[in-house]
């Protein structure tokens, strides 16, 4: 969700302002601060390459989760049948959070790449909101009349969020039970605020699309705490996807033991942020290396928390165990 001032408005919804953004994709702004919940780039194209692309969700569907990696799928069946071992790869689901459902685009790509993936591992995703009212607002995205010449993004985009909108329906008269998106994803709504409930979930993640809105209008949603609460629940070789590139977000994952790296840029935008427990992430700047080396040493001691090895005197320094020169 983005400080950028909205585009024209071409309706309301509940005080919501709807707008359409440059790929012809809609997304609303907040009725009082006046953030997008998407870049004005393209909600459609924020949705799938931000947090689709830069999680390796395609991937992660196709593949056979980190823990299971080097067993031969015949002795994977075999341990699953026998209750010796966990379930093979077309039973476990990849697992997603997604922080600040909004209207519920990101939502909405993660069905489309879920449809258009090769394999049959399912997909849970669990959606934390903390304002009911953007979901009401988000029914009128569905039911704006077609545009003319509507763009393809548009086109997929309208298709999809029918799809999540009906489903986020469902899901809060589900009252935190999942309920179908698709065939093949599995949702689960939670509405609060996040601090609260994320800490009493058991789910781990494969993916963390991290969506809220900015730091300087919902400050809470990046406090160092329960980003780590985040951290904690990442799965290995799992990814989080934020539009944030600011440097004390970057620091605060760092702190928390995340390696941070860089995520690709949407139009003119800044890059956002790619951060990984235990993957190599497109390398940073150094320029903003050199500052991560001098703030995450500094937060942990504020907060009391352990300085993270890469972070460390004996690690010999960071960023100098980085390849400052290496391409992504």
């Amino acid at each position: 969700m983005h400080p950028d001032p909205p585009p024209a408005s071409d309706g309301r919804a509940g005080g919501w302002s709807v707008a359409t953004t440059g790929d012809g994709t809609p997304t609303l702004a907040h009725p009082i601060h006046g953030e997008t919940c998407h870049s004005r780039v393209g909600a459609w194209t924020e949705a799938r390459e931000r947090y689709i692309v830069g999680c390796r969700v395609p991937a992660g569907l196709a593949r056979i989760p980190h823990g299971l990696r080097g067993r031969p799928l015949a002795d994977l069946g075999t341990a699953a049948r026998e209750g010796s071992g966990p379930a093979p790869q077309s039973t476990l689901p990849f697992s997603v959070l997604d922080v600040g459902t909004g209207p519920g685009m990101n939502l909405a790509a993660l069905a489309a790449c879920a449809a258009a993936a090769p394999g049959t591992r399912p997909v849970e995703v669990t959606t934390l909101e903390c304002d009911p009212s953007v979901l009401d607002a988000a029914r009128c995205l569905v039911a704006e009349p077609p545009v003319p010449k509507p763009t393809r993004e548009a086109v997929e985009a309208a298709r999809w969020l029918a799809v999540v909108v009906e489903a986020l329906d469902r899901a809060r008269a589900a009252e935190g039970s999942p309920v179908d998106l698709t065939e093949r994803v599995r949702l689960i709504l939670v509405v609060g605020d996040g601090r609260e409930t994320l800490p009493e979930r058991s789910e781990t993640y494969d993916a963390v699309f991290l969506d809220p809105f900015s730091p300087a209008v919902d400050g809470s949603l990046w406090e160092p705490e329960f980003l780590r609460s985040i951290s904690l629940r990442m799965r290995p070789g799992s990814w989080l996807a934020t539009y944030s590139a600011a440097s004390r977000v970057r620091a605060r994952l760092a702190a928390c033991g995340l390696r941070v790296g860089a995520g690709a840029a949407l139009g003119t935008k800044a890059e956002g942020t790619l951060a990984s427990p235990d993957l190599e992430p497109p390398p940073l700047a150094a320029r903003r290396c050199r500052r991560l080396a001098r703030r995450v040493p500094a937060l942990c001691a504020e907060l009391g928390w352990p300085i993270p090895p890469l972070f460390g005197a004996s690690s010999g320094g960071f960023p100098s165990d980085l390849d400052l020169e290496s391409g992504r």
